[in-house]
């Protein structure tokens, strides 16, 4: 008799929804291009399981102490994806007007349709899937572009505008679960450690920690890292910024 599959940690994570007994909406989006589909079937779930913790649990287990720091992880979600979707906008107005341009209609190529059911618990999950959908629009209409007219976008080229999308939201996804990871950290640490603050610079995302006897230590956080240490624990996840200067999201007072 065959031996049982291990479940594994992300598998558990997206399961969270069959049993979920929170408030969500269910939404069908209108997501078609290869790319795009595989990363909301593979990741969507999971990730949306992290904003939730980031959005309600963290708030609960955290207690009203953390309620600042919750607020500005949010914050500091929201303003990534901001900036993906003013990235994505840029490159689909460049795209239409190079359709104007040659005298083609400004749409994307036709795919087979995915048939995606997502429920939606956050709003941050939500305005996560509005990114995904800009994101398959663009990629739609490069595809269109490459399959009417080689000279206007090149098969190289076609591959380097789909990396570029990618590396893109898998900024946003490393933020999401780096903050995840810290506030679940956090949860599980001891109770006389609290939090100070939240800063980002280019090299890291940093949350700095007060233990009962007043050192301050500074964590920087990366996914793989989920050990916890009492006073100091260094990680690091890329996020950019400009010039390579810290940028404070803003100080708490423990």
């Amino acid at each position: 008799m065959p031996l049982a599959r291990k479940t594994s940690y992300r598998e558990q994570k997206s399961d969270y929804l069959a049993t979920f007994r929170g408030a969500y909406v269910e939404i069908q989006p209108n997501l078609r291009t290869p790319l795009i589909v595989r990363l909301v079937e593979r990741n969507f779930n999971h990730i949306q399981y992290c904003l939730y913790f980031i959005s309600v649990f963290a708030q609960i287990l955290l207690g009203e102490s953390a309620k600042e720091l919750i607020d500005q992880s949010e914050a500091h979600i929201l303003a990534k994806i901001s900036k993906a979707e003013t990235e994505c906008a840029t490159a689909l107005v460049r795209l239409q007007h190079l359709c104007h341009e040659t005298g083609l209609e400004a749409k994307g190529a036709l795919y087979n349709p995915a048939g995606l059911t997502l429920k939606i618990a956050t709003p941050l999950a939500k305005r996560l899937l509005q990114l995904l959908e800009m994101a398959d629009t663009l990629i739609a209409m490069q595809h269109y572009l490459w399959i009417v007219g080689i000279d206007l976008l090149s098969r190289s080229d076609r591959f380097v505008e789909e990396q570029k999308i990618k590396r893109l939201l898998g900024g946003i996804t490393r933020t999401i679960r780096t903050l995840y990871t810290e506030l679940k950290t956090r949860a599980n640490a001891q109770p006389e450690q609290s939090i100070t603050g939240v800063t980002s610079s280019r090299d890291g995302l940093s949350i700095t920690s007060k233990t009962g006897s007043n050192e301050t230590g500074k964590q920087e956080i990366s996914p793989l890292v989920k050990k916890s240490t009492r006073k100091t624990a260094k990680v690091s996840v890329p996020d950019e910024g400009p010039d390579g200067e810290t940028q404070p999201i803003q100080s708490l007072q423990a």
